[in-house]
């Protein structure tokens, strides 16, 4: 039987009387395919409905200020909708779907639907046990809004979506413990917007965040159990965020395993991490940065595996830092920046293997540096075009077959390679301009070769070979003093 329930209350003003009825309604409906409906028109109304059984609605729409609606269907909720209006100031809005946190019936199917407009709105929604299958909606229109999703044990195949257009908005997302096949999606559209995502103990889950505004804070998890360290698998991160001062941060963490994460930034004194740990494998994380004053970090650790890394700058005084450790295999890195006063870090370092790391640099007075240790095979090149650029190129103990080579285009750079216990590699400077500077350095090494070509005038290069047997030097200058 299907039970129909509707209340409304509205607070009238008169002439010369304010009459703010501070009205409360709760409605309780237990079966099937109930449904409860609450308006509300005034001040200082509160409404509550609580559901328990399958194919529910609830329904509150309050307009004005100061309201309160609050929503729960629990027990064995299956298949169930709930539906939060506010209009106006002040407003709270609270859904819960499923029991306790911890073992109860199962919930699946759910529907949680919140629709705020106006200023300093609260809307939280709570998809709790065996969740499976269920949508949870936030829109927000206005100022100072909060919105708050949590999808928690068990919880498979779920969706988040928050949406918020206006200022100070914040929104935290949480799908967590033995999530499987989850989507958490935000997107806020104004200024000081902050955005977290957390997935623990997941499984094929993307994260999406997007931000146009200023002053935007986004931050994205994906992890295994934070006490038992179980696999977090074939998830998707990304983050895009367009304007000024924004900082995003990504983590994928534990047993992470074909991990894809991407952060987008367009604007002015931008800041971006990630972290693609431990047991990271066949990762790919992209970074791309366009404006003034970027700041850019990408870690590829520990058991990293064919891992793949870019990053892309273009503007002025922007510093990157990239690197892909532990027993790192057949990466690729590269880093390519257009702008003035740069500086890049690229390392592939200890058991690194068939690794391809580039850096190319458009500007004046860059810096770069690139290291591979223990490697073999690895081919490191490096280009700049501008002025008084410095280079440091640097195969480490038992590199192998490995190609070095920097090209320089301009005055007055500095160029720096240095090999060391090598085995079979080559490494090559190319400087075109004047007042350019070459170093290259072999200790120890074998069959390796060095050459070094500089056009123009006022030039200088010193080699040097330690040790080692089978190694060949040529010299190149064209151009007067």
């Amino acid at each position: 039987m299907k039970a129909i329930v509707f209340i409304t209350a509205v607070a009238l003003l008169t002439a010369g009387t304010a009459m703010a009825q501070g009205n409360v309604s709760q409605v309780e409906q237990t079966g099937t395919d109930g449904t409860a409906t609450v308006t509300q028109q005034g001040r200082k109304n509160m409404a509550i409905i609580q559901q328990a059984g399958i194919s529910n609605t609830a329904e509150i729409v309050q307009k004005g200020r100061e309201n309160e609606a609050k929503q729960i269907q629990d027990g064995t909720a299956e298949n169930n909708i709930t539906y939060i209006r506010q209009a106006g100031m002040n407003n709270t809005a609270e859904q819960i779907q499923g029991s306790s946190p911890e073992g109860g019936p199962l919930s699946a199917g759910n529907v949680a639907k919140t629709e705020q407009s106006g200023n300093e709105n609260q809307a939280n929604q709570q998809q709790l046990d065996a969740a499976e299958d269920n949508t949870a909606t936030i829109r927000q229109r206005g100022n100072g809004n909060e919105a708050g999703q949590q999808q928690w044990y068990g919880a498979g195949g779920n969706v988040a979506n928050v949406e918020q257009s206006g200022h100070g908005n914040a929104s935290l997302q949480d799908q967590l413990y033995g999530a499987d096949g989850n989507t958490a999606t935000v997107e806020q559209i104004g200024n000081r917007n902050a955005a977290t995502q957390s997935q623990f103990d997941s499984d094929n889950n993307s994260a999406l965040i997007v931000q146009r505004g200023e002053g935007n804070i986004a931050s994205q998890t994906q992890n295994g159990d934070p006490e038992g360290g179980e696999a977090s698998q074939d998830n998707t991160a990304i983050i895009i965020q367009r304007g000024i001062g924004n900082i995003a941060a990504q983590y994928q963490g534990n047993d992470s395993h074909d991990n894809t994460s991407t952060i987008e930034q367009r604007g002015n004194d931008n800041s971006a991490e990630k972290w693609q740990v431990e047991d990271s494998h066949d990762n790919i994380a992209t970074l791309e940065q366009r404006g003034n004053g970027n700041s850019a970090k990408l870690f590829q650790y520990e058991g990293s595996f064919l891992n793949k890394a870019t990053i892309e700058q273009i503007g002025a005084d922007n510093n990157i830092q990239q690197a892909q450790n532990g027993t790192s295999s057949g990466n690729i890195a590269t880093i390519e920046q257009g702008g003035n006063g740069n500086t890049i870090f690229q390392s592939q370092v200890l058991n690194s293997e068939d690794n391809i790391a580039t850096i190319v640099q458009k500007g004046n007075r860059n810096t770069a540096k690139q290291f591979q240790f223990t490697s073999s095979d690895n081919t490191a090149t490096i280009e700049q075009k501008g002025d008084r650029n410095s280079i440091i190129q640097f195969h480490d103990y038992g590199s192998e077959g490995s190609i070095a080579t920097i090209i320089q285009r301009g005055n007055g750079n500095e160029a720096e390679q240095l090999q060391y216990d090598s085995l079979d590699n080559i490494a090559t400077i190319e400087q075109r301009g004047n007042g350019n500077y070459a170093t290259q350095f072999q200790d120890g090494g074998t069959n390796n070769t060095i050459t070094t070509t500089q056009t123009g005038n006022g030039h200088q290069s010193n080699l040097i070979q330690i040790g080692g047997n089978g190694n060949a030097i040529t010299v190149t200058q064209t151009g007067g003093y």
